[in-house]
């Protein structure tokens, strides 16, 4: 990956990485005598490769013959062992997907012992235009049948066991975790949810959306039928949860409006469903202050630690 080049386009920086490599940095120079490389840093010199896991690319086939694409990273040095599985869909979802290389969010969890499950489930980028609309209107259906699918495959495949699966995500990626532990929650022990849809009729109404357009078009991708919103939306059905969850929110979220949180804690209040939550207050939509992360991911640990321990 050439990162910049010189006038001259004689001498460039070049970028070298792989799945357990965040990167390395080398200096290019053509001449009449041939080419020169030299090393000049790496991306980040703390991680050391060899003790980072691999990432599998995979491949299954969803209940209806659509075939499914994906990423699997197990923990280093048990790639043949059933292990614990978090199922980690991207967030989106539309256009979006999980590509090979280096995930530190990925290798924080592989390091933890957890086998780590990334489905570019329908609707997701880089698979045609009929891939990606083939996700329109399939929130809490379609859409998490594909996860519920990768789920059996990755048992039937024997990388992890019923009852050891657990699902993380964030933006869509929270709405599927909180659909994975409302509507299938046989499937999960815990599920953790960063700021994460939990009202579809919030995300498509206009007046918080603020622009007609993006209004019409999300009404066209995740639906317009206020039955079926409500339906699909994982705060109408928090009775159903029967595993521990976790939520994390920013207050200043301008995607996933705080609202979706306050909607759901009340439910998760009544019903008496035991969860953790993280509120910052100066965050956004993702925790992007380095103490505010370091604080997430440590949460996360503790959670998973509690209720979802690595064997």
């Amino acid at each position: 990956l050439v990162t910049s080049m010189a006038d001259d386009e004689k001498r460039f920086i070049i970028r070298a990485f792989s799945d357990r490599d965040p990167g390395q940095y080398y200096l290019v120079e053509m001449s009449a005598a041939g080419l020169r490389l030299q090393p000049v840093t790496a991306a980040r010199p703390a991680i050391k490769p060899e003790q980072m896991s691999s990432m599998m690319p995979i491949v299954y086939t969803a209940r209806d013959g659509l075939k499914i694409h994906g990423y699997l990273t197990r923990p280093l040095g048990r790639e043949k062992e059933r292990v614990p599985l978090l199922v980690m869909p991207h967030g989106g979802p539309f256009g979006v997907r999980d590509t090979w290389g280096f995930n530190p969010e990925v290798q924080f969890f592989a390091s933890r012992g957890y086998a780590v499950l990334q489905p570019n489930f329908r609707g997701s980028g880089g698979y045609g235009w009929e891939f990606e609309r083939s996700g329109f209107g399939e929130w809490g259906a379609k859409m998490q049948d594909d996860l519920t699918d990768s789920v059996k495959w990755a048992i039937a495949e024997g990388h992890t066991s019923a009852n050891t699966v657990g699902i993380i995500g964030a933006s869509y990626g929270g709405y599927a975790a909180l659909a994975g532990a409302t509507f299938t929650p046989e499937l999960y022990r815990v599920a953790v949810n960063y700021v994460g849809v939990s009202d579809l009729r919030l995300i498509t109404r206009y007046d918080l959306i603020g622009n007609s357009v993006a209004g019409a078009w999300l009404q066209r991708a995740v639906g317009n039928d206020p039955a079926v919103l409500a339906a699909r939306s994982p705060v109408e059905h928090v009775a159903s949860i029967r595993i521990p969850t976790m939520h994390a929110y920013g207050r200043n979220d301008p995607r996933v409006e705080f609202e979706h949180w306050e909607v759901l804690e009340r439910e998760l209040k009544k019903h008496g469903k035991e969860y953790a939550s993280l509120i910052e207050d100066a965050e956004g939509h993702g925790f992007e202050k380095e103490e505010t992360a370091f604080g997430y991911y440590g949460a996360v640990e503790r959670f998973l630690a509690k209720h979802f321990p690595p064997q």
